[in-house]
């Protein structure tokens, strides 16, 4: 089980730095792929803070609108959420399972996309790159 730090010294912001916004915070630095809201109330309750759904949707707007997490839409299962890291990075979404997977990106991709954009005259605000297949674990059968 991954350990939530409930004291993030880094991060500094207007809102009220509530037990629920630190512990969220410290779980989205923890966690290596997209959470939808259910998993994040369920990632809570592991570490017995018990948080109604309004809250957890509360706190997860005002984090994305001050830039310490990204909401995903993958068109699946609604938004998922991810520490905003300031970098872009793609994803491989398992058709079968629904597991996702973050990727590191090379800067060479990004250069590419941007040069990509500009030569059509073109001013890109966000990009995404997502690929969609059967991972590892369902192509060997011990998907679950």
């Amino acid at each position: 089980m991954t350990t939530i730090h409930a004291h993030i010294p880094h991060r500094d912001s207007p809102s009220r730095n509530t037990l629920v916004r630190r512990m969220m915070l410290s779980l989205f630095d923890t966690i290596d792929h997209p959470l939808t809201a259910a998993e994040v109330g369920i990632a809570l309750e592991r570490h017995d803070l018990h948080v109604n759904k309004t809250t957890i949707y509360r706190q997860l707007d005002a984090l994305s609108n001050e830039g310490y997490i990204t909401a995903l839409s993958f068109g699946t299962d609604g938004k998922r959420y991810e520490a905003n890291h300031g970098g872009v990075h793609p994803h491989l979404l398992c058709t079968q399972c629904g597991r996702i997977e973050c990727l590191p990106i090379a800067a060479e991709l990004i250069d590419q996309q941007r040069s990509i954009a500009e030569r059509h005259g073109f001013r890109a605000e966000r990009c995404s790159l997502e690929f969609y297949g059967i991972c590892i674990n369902c192509q060997e059968g011990t998907e679950k």
